[in-house]
């Protein structure tokens, strides 16, 4: 057996891009060897002595994975499942249709490549009527001018002509419904609001209506000049920039945007749904308040306590006077509250006192518990009945007992402070570096140090870019710098 050569030693990483053909490679030569050593003995191989050569030729990494099986069959089908991965044919039939002939690609590399691409296509004999229609599904999802569309329809790996219409006509129809939806309720909320920054005659009353075809990209009325246009001189109060309104505005949502600079403002993440029984059943249990009876929603996504007015009726609870701003999950709704209430709250045997219940029209549910309860506890656990190990979701607080790291623990042995000369700004070079430096003093990005190291400070210029300070590093502290490895997987 020993004057037969033996494959090498398999060192693969499932993730590697071609480890399918290097897995196939492999086995191919491991059978080889195995019929070989099968007929110098004159006697097949048992399974025992296959199973100890594959373990011997596996690498202690792969050895993990066929660990628990002592058959050699069972553990060639582990790896195949391992490195050998289901292919699409739909998404090979979509590369093989797209693929072109690269610059430094000769013909007969590029007929090849097309040739290793229509190995995974999963061809076969059809009748011409099939034929013609598995072509036609392949130039309908090569031309969609969709990425979405085209996106969801590749995900399956299986699908006809007819399949394939219906899903992307579901998707375009509901793609077209949303944007008919975002664009009303943005016109309704914010017409009034803008009227106010016209500072030009507004139009007629028909004019008013904002088309979808052939509008102004400035006001959303009916084309005009520019300089007629009533949004010249307004300000968006979207984006806060001069020349148009709110309701064209490229920018994020006016809600979004007021979130982003109050951080502070409290959010709901549950919404109203008509299917609430059945999708937030298990975050859902009974409570007491005042000795009766309510139902609540455990939501970790809200930040403040819920309370549905209704309820506040029947339990007797007296609102004071509060309003608040919550916004939705989607950051494109929000709602006033009508005040609040402080009232006790009874779960689970456990009595819960003075728990700020605010008081909020179409909930879900009678009370909605967010963190300001929900940071009474230490934890809580909701079983939702899956398979898989629970999840724990640790909070960048639990960072706080991590030790900050060095900033040169990487440092070679010859390490010595350097120091470089400086070199000769032009005027307008220097007032911009002294005026950089004031600017970070005083917004606390850095701050002032004795050193014997010296690096040069420059002034660099991109094309179509304002001006940047950078620090050259490249003559100092980085020629004794050890470089860490990252490798990464090809995009």
């Amino acid at each position: 057996m020993e004057k037969y050569l033996k494959p090498e030693r398999l060192h693969l990483d499932p993730s590697q891009p071609d480890a399918a053909d290097i897995w196939t490679h492999w086995k191919k030569s491991f059978a080889i060897f195995l019929d070989a050593a099968g007929e110098t003995q004159q006697t097949p191989l048992t399974d025992r002595l296959k199973f100890s050569l594959l373990v011997n030729l596996v690498s202690p990494t792969i050895f993990k994975n066929i660990s628990d099986v002592d058959c050699f069959n069972s553990a060639m089908d582990i790896l195949d499942t391992i490195f050998i991965q289901p292919k699409n044919s739909i998404f090979c039939r979509h590369l093989l249709a797209t693929r072109r002939q690269q610059t430094d690609e000769s013909i007969d590399q590029y007929l090849q490549s097309l040739k290793t691409l229509a190995k995974d296509c999963e061809f076969r004999a059809v009748s011409e009527t099939q034929a013609r229609d598995e072509y036609v599904r392949d130039a309908f999802i090569n031309g969609m001018s969709s990425n979405y569309i085209r996106q969801r329809l590749l995900e399956n790996g299986s699908l006809d002509l007819k399949a394939a219409y219906n899903q992307a006509l579901v998707m375009e129809t509901a793609q077209k419904q949303l944007a008919s939806y975002s664009r009303t309720n943005a016109v309704s909320a914010s017409t009034r609001a803008e009227e106010t920054n016209i500072t030009a005659t507004a139009p007629s009353t028909p004019e008013r209506i904002v088309a979808a075809v052939a509008c102004c990209y400035f006001c959303g009325r009916g084309k005009h000049n520019r300089s007629e246009c009533p949004a010249r001189n307004a300000f968006c109060k979207n984006c806060n920039k001069k020349g148009h309104f709110a309701r064209v505005c490229k920018s994020s949502a006016v809600v979004a945007a007021a979130a982003a600079t109050n951080p502070g403002k409290s959010i709901i993440a549950s919404l109203s749904t008509h299917n609430f029984s059945e999708s937030l059943s298990r975050s859902t249990l009974c409570g007491r308040i005042r000795g009766k009876t309510v139902k609540i929603l455990i939501d970790t996504g809200s930040t403040e306590n819920f309370i549905h007015p209704d309820q506040v009726k029947k339990l007797g609870i007296a609102i004071s006077p509060s309003t608040e701003r919550i916004f939705m999950a989607s950051s494109s709704h929000s709602s006033s509250t009508l005040g609040h209430c402080i009232a006790s709250l009874r779960l689970k045997d456990r009595e819960y006192h003075k728990v700020r219940l605010s008081v909020m029209p179409d909930l879900c549910c009678d009370v909605i518990l967010g963190h300001d309860f929900l940071c009474r506890l230490s934890s809580i656990e909701i079983p939702f009945g899956g398979s898989l190990t629970p999840l724990t979701v640790c909070g960048l607080t639990a960072m706080n007992n991590i030790g900050y790291p060095s900033l040169f623990a990487n440092l070679t042995s010859d390490c010595r402070p350097v120091a470089i000369k400086s070199r000769r700004h032009s005027l307008p070079d220097s007032k911009f570096i002294q005026s950089e430096v004031k600017r970070m003093l005083k917004e606390g990005i850095i701050e002032p140090s004795q050193s014997p190291w010296r690096s040069q400070s420059l002034v660099i210029s991109p094309e179509n870019h304002k001006k940047r300070l950078v620090v050259d590093y490249s003559q100092t502290i980085n020629r004794f710098t050890l470089l860490d490895a990252y490798p990464l997987p090809r995009i």
